[in-house]
């Protein structure tokens, strides 16, 4: 973002369920250059029921109404699939909309990979400007191994955050300088760059189908599993969903106090971590969720072992004044 030469008044929309990165690399170019940041808000009424915005319009609609209200609009930045809540968002229909109003998309695809089919090509062909995932996250690759791709109209524009000794201006014969100047960048440790073929090789030996289907698959039957056992609610609809789900913690657990002492006492007492998270609806009502990660190496005996302790745990839910 910071290559893409942006100027006072220029305006970049994103959803209120960003990473965190995202907002804070939008901050420092609100304060070193003065652009202006519109974030949408994203709403969850639960019960399985797909997100809103504000006027209970769609993610999409809300985005285009956005880009009119604004028309110094230069890029729209989404992710694939969410970190928190982890849900997926419709990438193709936010390219192809922003394609049609001249603004700049970039997609956040640190989620996807190994979750979700990616297709840049089809994506790159709808309009996409920018692409850019991690490998450390889903494709079992390590910390330091990601992929980043864009238009190459914008190859020669954009920098690394290192300007190493490889960095060039000029135009090297049968060498593209946007692969110069990112392969090195001074005396960082390669070997995470180089194991990305064994990731690959990894999931190819597993078999990269049943990985897919595997988890999918446990991901939705755990959410309606523990929904029906904690007698709560899913989140969102399952074609929203992909290898992260979530389900709606007992109604007992209504604090933020009793939800670090029920993270603590999984994690310490029965070696269980899960990502709990709250939500806060249109009428200012906080509700907390789980976000299951499913895994090759889980299955569903594990789920229905959390399922149990997470209700056999909050039996003995302590008094505030102990918490």
């Amino acid at each position: 973002m910071r290559s893409l030469n942006f100027k006072a008044g220029d305006v970049i929309i994103i959803l209120s369920i960003a990473y965190d990165m995202v907002k804070h690399t939008l901050n420092h170019l609100c304060s070193t250059v003065g652009v202006k940041v519109v974030v949408l808000p994203v709403w969850f009424p639960g019960k399985g029921r797909p997100p809103v915005s504000d006027s209970n319009q769609t993610i999409l609609q809300a985005i285009e109404s956005a880009i009119r209200s604004n028309p110094t609009t230069k890029l729209v930045s989404m992710c694939h699939i969410s970190s928190t809540p982890a849900i997926i968002l419709p990438v193709a229909e936010v390219v192809a909309l922003c394609k049609r109003h001249g603004v700049l998309s970039l997609i956040d695809g640190a989620h996807s990979i190994g979750q979700i089919g990616v297709d840049i090509h089809s994506l790159a062909a709808l309009g996409m400007d920018f692409w850019v995932g991690n490998i450390h996250k889903w494709m079992y690759g390590p910390k330091g191994s990601a992929v980043m791709w864009m238009k190459p109209t914008f190859q020669e524009k954009v920098v690394p955050p290192v300007i190493s000794s490889a960095y060039t201006t000029g135009v090297t014969p049968g060498q593209s300088n946007y692969l110069s100047r990112f392969q090195y960048t001074g005396t960082r440790d390669y070997s995470a760059w180089c194991s990305i073929g064994a990731s690959i090789d990894f999931r190819s030996a597993v078999g990269e189908e049943d990985i897919r289907s595997w988890n999918l698959k446990l991901s939705k039957w755990a959410q309606d599993y523990l929904a029906k056992l904690w007698k709560t609610e899913i989140l969102v609809p399952p074609e929203m969903t992909a290898m992260m789900s979530h389900t709606r913690l007992p109604e007992k657990i209504k604090r933020k106090e009793e939800v670090r002492w029920l993270t603590k006492c999984l994690l310490e007492q029965y070696g269980i971590f899960v990502v709990i998270f709250s939500l806060v609806n249109q009428n200012g009502e906080e509700s907390y969720w789980t976000r299951l990660s499913a895994q090759i190496f889980l299955e569903e005996s594990d789920i229905i072992h959390f399922g149990n302790t997470v209700l056999k745990l909050i039996e003995n839910l302590p008094q505030h004044s102990n918490l």
